[in-house]
């Protein structure tokens, strides 16, 4: 049987990470689309979302709005959020496991409220990550808790909130965490999971929505990417708007 064979920008085969010093992302949500569909497409179809907005209108085309490349999904932040099952993604934040998280956001009269999560998979003391608008400020956070004693890694980068598309990103090398906006590094901690995966089984990963306080965020969102590997500064910059 012939080998792989490898083409630029294809999501298939794995392979071609090794040949072309690359990989794509194992989960890519562009939030570009516009049908008149609840789903929110995965670049390669394995992936797909739902758009949930309870009490109005769930088809995507109704949120779509311009974003940094072409289009985004607009978040209204009284009911609209996705819900990434643990099962969805939680394969790639086990012990030892690089992975990175990148996606581009823009925040919507969010004022100095309190902790409205752009994405979130953790809550109060539970291990996991998040990245939010707290203070007027943007957070990124990762966090590990067990037996009474909290490790938290997270970077405050400067504000305030000026309702300009930015990126967001969350790597994990060896153990050790990087948290980045704009493809700046703010800071890196070894390990501050003690070895333990970068998920919690109770909450999945929701984005524009904290669960504990059923909040939801205004913002606007794009570009949604899982990597089952840590990208560079360099990479990252690629993916800036």
């Amino acid at each position: 049987m012939p080998g792989p064979v490898c083409i630029l920008n294809s999501y298939i085969p794995s392979q071609c990470g090794a040949k072309f010093g690359f990989q794509d992302p194992v989960i890519h949500l562009p939030m570009t689309d516009n049908y008149a569909s609840p789903r929110v497409y995965d670049i390669r179809q394995l992936f797909n979302q739902t758009f949930e907005d309870p009490s109005g209108d769930p088809n995507t085309n109704a949120h779509s709005v311009p974003g940094p490349f072409t289009l985004a999904l607009n978040f209204d932040g009284v009911d609209d959020r996705i819900t990434i099952a643990n099962a969805d993604y939680s394969q790639w934040c086990n012990i030892d496991q690089d992975f990175t998280i990148v996606i581009l956001a823009k925040g919507n009269s969010i004022g100095s409220t309190v902790n409205l999560r752009i994405l979130s998979n953790s809550d109060w003391n539970v291990n996991g990550f998040f990245v939010a608008y707290v203070n007027n400020i943007y957070r990124v956070r990762i966090l590990f808790y067990a037996n009474g004693s909290p490790h938290a890694t997270y970077h405050d980068f400067a504000g305030p909130i000026d309702g300009n598309w930015h990126q967001f990103a969350i790597s994990r090398f060896n153990n050790t965490v990087s948290l980045y906006m704009d493809a700046i590094l703010g800071t890196s901690d070894t390990d501050p999971l003690n070895n333990a995966p970068a998920f919690n089984s109770t909450y999945p990963l929701y984005l524009a929505f904290r669960p504990s306080f059923n909040t939801y965020t205004p913002c606007d969102l794009a570009d949604f990417r899982f990597y089952n590997r840590a990208l560079t500064i360099d990479e990252l910059e690629t993916l800036l708007p």
